[in-house]
């Protein structure tokens, strides 16, 4: 078991024991200064890393005090399937997320999931080593988008408007500039001629599936601009061309790069195959079991729809419900937003909507058998990760219903998420509460809920 102290959010450290301070920090990646919600004062958070095999036992203080953002707080540990999620954490108030990395490995990130507080902060990257030549802290790459308004500011504009928020800037290892801004030192990444990197790239997809090795120049990461579903010209702040890094050989001058985008062959999805120890194609190409369609339309701008419902949290978490004996559709609320999964079953998802969304499930990884805007069906070796884009056409996955739980599939937009764009899978829902797989509720995570629940709408 390895053991983390977290003082909200802060994880101040691998193997610390010493518990940190918390708080809101004013903080300038991009040489604008804002208030943000920071885990011990740094964008991206504190590194974490553990080998294969490793439990982590994480205590986090919450101790958020702005007004001006998301005062309670949830995170969630991206890519790992953990048998459960949990209610916010209320300020001042200690939570323990405990949980075996399960045999997982690779790249792995940890982010808000309470409405949009990541976009104010709260994230940071996972690493959970195996075997490599060069892969250290040095060979971490982080990307996310930076906006200079606070989030619910933000969000608030968006319901008025329809406008969805872009960022302002891009940053790579928690530095970027924007437009008119100082000229903040890009980010560097320092290699040596004649050695072998591991480069670990974080944005809004995890790594913890190998695959079969493919030689380009170019990679589509779904971060900044690509997923704010905006357009880069409704902020005169951002430029594109201004999110840049430094690959820099020893010996080289220390100058800012002269190339942006020098071309070559670029990384397509159909090109991704895991390796043969991952078992691919191992699923099958038979009829699935259960086969879903999810028809994304946005009938009522900002708002988006799923068959017709836009998701709204419901006042009871749907775990809680499966943990109080709901089993059918009837039994749980709200049932439009809730599909109820078999276990062990081959389960089938479609989503032939329109626009660009980068759909994440939790508690599992899936095979994409087919790929937005591909024709062919891939049964032998599909890719398999936990986000997918839809971009413009359809996009199917499969997975086997083989963790009970309540999962969340959704828009890793956090705006579009916000505006309605999931569905929860209840999951075996007789296996959360009797078996080998049931699940085993700590007093402090059945605690947080009514805890929650009984704040005042400012400090939610």
């Amino acid at each position: 078991m390895v053991y983390l102290q977290a003082a909200l959010l802060a994880i101040p450290g691998f193997l610390s024991g010493v518990l940190a301070e918390t708080r809101n920090f004013d903080f300038t990646p991009d040489g604008f200064e804002r208030s943000a919600v920071l885990i011990n004062g740094e964008f991206p958070g504190p590194l974490i890393t553990v080998n294969k095999g490793d439990s982590v036992s994480i205590p986090t203080h919450n101790q958020l005090t702005d007004p001006g953002m998301r005062r309670s707080t949830s995170i969630h540990w991206h890519g790992f399937f953990q048998s459960r999620s949990s209610c916010p954490i209320p300020p001042n108030t200690t939570f323990t997320y405990a949980f075996d990395t399960a045999g997982q490995t690779g790249n792995f990130w940890y982010h808000s999931h309470l409405s949009t507080q990541y976009c104010d902060g709260l994230r940071g990257v996972f690493v959970v080593y195996d075997m490599y030549d060069v892969d250290d802290e040095s060979t971490i790459i982080t990307l996310a988008d930076w906006y200079h308004d606070l989030a619910p500011a933000a969000q608030t504009d968006f319901f008025k408007t329809g406008v969805v928020p872009i960022p302002d800037s891009g940053l790579i290892n928690g530095v970027g500039r924007f437009v008119g801004g100082p000229e903040v030192p890009f980010a560097v990444v320092n290699v040596e001629q004649g050695k072998r990197y591991r480069l670990r790239v974080f944005a809004i997809s995890s790594d913890g599936i190998e695959h079969d090795p493919a030689t380009v120049q170019n990679i589509d990461i779904y971060t900044a601009i690509s997923t704010t579903g905006g357009d880069p010209a409704g902020n005169p702040n951002f430029n594109p061309n201004l999110t840049l890094a430094i690959l820099r050989y020893k010996g080289a001058p220390k100058a800012d790069p002269t190339t942006n985008n020098p071309g070559g062959a670029k990384l397509l999805d159909t090109q991704m195959h895991p390796i043969a120890s991952e078992n691919p194609g191992m699923l099958g190409d038979g009829p699935a079991d259960v086969a879903i369609t999810l028809n994304i339309s946005q009938p009522n701008p900002p708002f988006w729809d799923i068959n017709g419902i836009s998701y709204v949290s419901p006042t009871v978490p749907v775990l809680l419900q499966l943990l109080s004996g709901a089993k059918k559709p009837q039994d749980l609320l709200p049932s439009e937003q809730i599909f109820i999964l078999p276990k062990n079953k081959l389960i089938e998802v479609s989503i032939p909507g329109t626009g660009a969304h980068p759909f994440h499930i939790h508690g599992h990884a899936f095979d994409v058998i087919r790929p937005s805007n591909v024709n062919e069906t891939n049964f032998k070796n599909p890719l398999r990760r936990d986000v997918q884009p839809v971009n413009g056409g359809n996009m199917t996955f499969r997975f086997f219903s083989g963790n009970p739980g309540a999962w969340f599939l959704h828009c890793h937009i956090d705006w579009h998420l916000e505006a309605g764009l999931a569905v929860v899978f209840a999951e075996a829902p007789e296996d959360n509460i009797s078996g080998d797989q049931a699940q085993i509720v700590p007093e402090d995570w059945d605690s947080l809920c009514p805890d929650y629940d009984a704040l005042s709408p400012e400090l939610q």
